[in-house]
Order: C-alpha cells, then structure tokens, then sequence
C-alpha cells in the first residue's frame, strides 16, 4: 500500500506540473478579441487591415480582429466612446473639438496612417473658381458633421474670403458630389480622392475637375489614423502596441503589391471597379501616405511641433479660449523603434 501510495502522490505531482505549464501556456495564446471600425465602406486605402487579416499578421500578434465598415470619423468617436468598438480609423484633427464636448469620453491617435489629410474643397472648371476667392458668392455642398465646415471662419481670414455671401448647403455624402457634377453646387467639401474618383464616374472629365487641398492652402492637417478612447489605451497597452506592428505589416504589403491591395478590398466587396479603385489607392499613396515627409523620417513620426502648431489651430478654428493638452490629439507611447516605422522604398 505505501508503495501504490507513493506512485500516486509522485502521479499527482506530475500531473500537476504539467497542468501548471500547459495551462499558463494555453491562456497565453488565447486570443485577444479587438473590435475594428473603418472610416468608410471598403476601399483601398483600408487594405493594409484587410490584409493583415488575410495573410494572419493580427493572428500572429495574438489578435482576433472584427474589421466592419464605417460612416465617418464622428461615427467612428461615437462608437468608441459607447465601447461598440476598440480602435477606429478616423479624423485626428475632429478630436479637439470632440475632447472638449466629450470630457468623459476622450480619444486620441495613436498611430498616424496618413501623414498628409486628404481635406479638400472641390469645384469644376465650368464654375470660373480659379483660386479659394473665387469661392465668394458662390454655393458649396457640405455633409453633416463634416470637419472643413467649422473651420471655415479661419480658412476664411487666410485666403481672403468673403464668406458672407457664401450660401451653405447641407446634403447626405451619397448626394453631395452628384450635386456638383449637375450644377446645384458650385463646390464641395471633400476627401479629395473620394470625390475625384466619384466625379470620374459621372461622367466627368479629369481635365475638368479642380482640387483645392487645405494642406496646399494654409491648413497643415494630419491624415486619417488609428483612433482610441484614453481608457482603452490606459488598460490595453500591449494590445494597442500589437495592432500597430500588425498595421505596419499590413501597410508594407499594401505598398509593395498594389494588385493585392485592391484584391483584399475586392474580398469584401464585389462591385468595385478595380482600375477606378487602383488609380485612387495611387493618388492617396501619393499624396497622403507615402509623402516625402514619410519617406525620410518613417510612418507616424509626428513631431512636437507640428502638434503644437495643430493643436493650436484647431482651438482657434474652435473659438476655445483655452488650447487642449495635445496628447488629447495625439501620442507615440505605442510605437515600436523607430527602425521598424522605416517606409518601404
């Protein structure tokens, strides 16, 4: 009996270390469950999320990563405010105004995607609007919520407007640019490459449309990027910082194989047209993503001045009489070396 006793007891033992590795070991590659919200319906500039879902990168970094379409950065504030979702990809620069209105409920960037925004004011040549004084007198389209709006009091003084005989309308996003392209509006406000490329579908010519980008006028905007609540990221640091370097993977692909960019977007969307969907991806490369900026000094390397300078602008833009901390718009605490934020040459 002490015999069968004692191989009992040195059974149980080992059983017990077993279950002492196997279970921490298990609970580590658990994954962990991360609610995504996009700016948009599916388009290229999203791919590098499709495919870091695709080809595993969220799964490698121990991440289970539910991407869903969205309606806007006000949406997407909305939405992780409610704790609908974890991370969204939206408009830094709406978050000074959102911060100050929602104190109980502030987001922040904390990887900036775009380093260059895509805001824009976009009219026709038939309109005879040559420069943004050209735009007095004249009727501009604009979504709700949208973020050129607020900030036309300053746009305004810096490019000599006379915004007193502007007449503003208000339209749903899906109305706004078929309104330009019909006449009923002189311009719209705009994500440029959404317009442009919309335009194009009208029936419109290149050579017709013309573009007035706020960062070419005045307004130094940063472009889209990953938004979070402050509490998500004070109690998800690590899951934040795994996301991030699965978004690096995913842009490097997106960068390097164009096809397989819109491929992954076709994926979740049959009806796009991939040669209007390529020449967009392209110019929002171009222009917002792969800046020169971005090619010497690596993706989300804001500097404390930019943000200084942002931040300021968008408080005045505001009529606040106190500037907001600027960790309220945007913070590196969760990005990796600076040697894996090189872009792609």
């Amino acid at each position: 009996m002490p015999v069968l006793k004692r191989f009992l007891a040195r059974t149980l033992c080992a059983a017990a270390a077993i279950l002492g590795t196997v279970l921490p070991a298990m609970a580590q590659q658990a994954p962990v469950n991360v609610r995504l919200t996009l700016d948009w319906a599916p388009q290229p500039h999203q791919s590098p999320w499709f495919i870091a879902a695709d080809r595993g990168y969220f799964a490698r970094e121990g991440l289970n990563v539910q991407i869903d379409r969205g309606f806007g950065s006000g949406d997407a504030m909305a939405k992780l405010a409610a704790g609908s979702y974890d991370i969204g990809l939206g408009d830094p620069n709406m978050l000074v105004r959102w911060n100050v209105t929602n104190p109980a409920s502030k987001v922040t960037t904390v990887f900036l995607y775009m380093d260059k925004g895509q805001h824009a004011l976009v009219t026709l040549k038939s309109t005879g609007i040559k420069t943004m004084s050209d735009l007095a007198g004249k009727k501009i389209a604009h979504p709700p919520g949208d973020f050129i709006r607020p900030l036309w009091g300053v746009l305004s003084r810096l490019q000599n407007i006379e915004s007193s005989k502007i007449e503003w309308l208000t339209v749903q996003p899906n109305l706004r640019d078929s309104l330009l392209a019909r006449g009923g509006a002189d311009a719209v406000t705009a994500f440029a490459a959404t317009t442009y490329f919309n335009l194009l579908s009208l029936n419109v010519k290149p050579e017709d449309i013309v573009l007035f980008p706020l960062g070419d006028h005045g307004f130094e905007l940063m472009g889209n990027g990953l938004l979070v609540t402050q509490d998500y990221a004070r109690r998800n640091p690590e899951t934040i910082r795994k996301f991030i370097r699965a978004t690096l993977a995913g842009m490097r692909d997106s960068l390097t194989d164009i096809p397989e960019a819109i491929r992954s977007v076709a994926r979740r969307d049959a009806t796009i047209n991939p040669d209007i969907e390529t020449a967009r991806y392209k110019m929002m490369i171009e222009t917002s993503i792969m800046t020169p900026y971005v090619r010497a000094n690596g993706f989300s390397a804001v500097t404390k001045d930019r943000l200084e300078k942002l931040n300021a602008f968008l408080a005045e833009a505001a009529e606040y009489s106190t500037v907001p901390p600027v960790s309220d718009l945007y913070v590196d605490t969760y990005l990796p070396p600076v040697a894996e934020l090189q872009a792609p040459q």
